[in-house]
């Protein structure tokens, strides 16, 4: 299937128009016509991740074809992170790493830890990426990045991060929130020389970053929504 078939496809799975998939990705008419007429042959990460999360396809199937578009899921614990956390994943006959499971206090302390993680609070699947050595996983907690009208992750996203990834702007990143000694979970974005923490809840403020290399401990590579949805 062409990507612009598999777009359709993915529309007619969660049955919503093109006018409704214009307010669940943030994107404009004119970009989602481009993409159902065939006139957009590659699709950027961000824009790819918020319409697999808009009608519920797998990420992999909707950037190349990879696999089946939908899998089956099943139910697995991922452990405690200051409060029990069950989520849902996908049956798969992938041989697929597994990352450590920290808290955001953990994540906060990143360079005290030496790039690697021991002691966890369990482990966390990564499923559609190759995470280097000192990946991790974080369990979203909060509002903050939870919103009506993009890319969303309500609090039970299970984000998968790789502190050996070279932050850009517009990913989506862990930083080091120096107020409350902690991890911060937040869209990286620059303005000139300027680099800022964005959040997609608009309740939520702007963070100057004073200096990006320090405080960003890596970047997200691959995000699970709750209910296991990708």
């Amino acid at each position: 299937m062409k990507l612009s078939e598999r777009i359709a496809a993915a529309m007619a799975h969660a049955k919503i128009t093109p006018s409704m998939l214009v307010k669940k990705t943030g994107s404009t008419k004119g970009a989602v016509s481009q993409w159902l007429s065939g006139t957009t042959k590659n699709l950027k990460s961000e824009t790819a991740l918020s319409i697999s999360v808009a009608t519920g396809v797998r990420h992999a199937w909707l950037i190349a074809g990879d696999g089946e578009m939908l899998e089956v899921l099943h139910h697995k614990s991922l452990g405690r992170i200051g409060l029990e956390v069950t989520e849902n994943y996908r049956e798969t006959s992938l041989n697929l790493p597994s990352v450590p499971l920290i808290s955001y206090a953990r994540a906060g302390r990143w360079g005290e830890i030496n790039g690697y993680v021991t002691d966890t609070d369990g482990r966390a699947e990564a499923r559609y990426t190759a995470p280097s050595s000192s990946a991790f996983a974080l369990v979203v907690v909060g509002e903050s990045m939870t919103s009506s009208d993009a890319i969303s992750f309500p609090q039970g996203t299970v984000l998968v991060v790789d502190p050996e990834r070279s932050p850009k702007s517009g990913d989506f990143v862990i930083a080091k929130d120096t107020a409350v000694n902690a991890g911060a979970f937040r869209k990286l974005m620059r303005d000139g020389a300027r680099w800022y923490l964005k959040p997609l809840n608009r309740d939520y403020p702007i963070l100057e970053l004073e200096d990006m290399a320090k405080r960003v401990v890596g970047v997200v590579i691959e995000f699970q929504p709750p209910g296991g949805k990708l």
